[in-house]
């Protein structure tokens, strides 16, 4: 959790693997919870056309989302809400 001037923002690693047998693109929602495990924020992530066996790790703009606003900057936990698959 960061204050970028004045907009509480989320950020995280995310990993991404296809285990199918074909190429993939996916799109998760990372929910992220501040330390008494309120949800404060999520992360979007969305990764496309990985090949079956393939991972891509998202850091950076690609792993970074919002929060309320009157989140602290601090730690945070982060677990998966939902993962959508598509074939590509």
């Amino acid at each position: 959790m960061t204050d970028d001037y004045g907009t509480a923002l989320t950020h995280a690693t995310v990993t991404i693997t296809n285990h199918t047998g074909s190429t993939q693109s996916y799109m998760a929602t990372i929910s992220v919870n501040d330390t008494n495990g309120a949800r404060i924020g999520e992360i979007n992530a969305v990764s496309n056309s990985l090949a079956a066996g393939q991972s891509a790790t998202l850091t950076g703009m690609g792993a970074t989302g919002s929060a309320a606003s009157n989140t602290k900057p601090g730690p945070a936990t982060c677990t998966v809400a939902s993962v959508n698959r598509f074939p590509s």
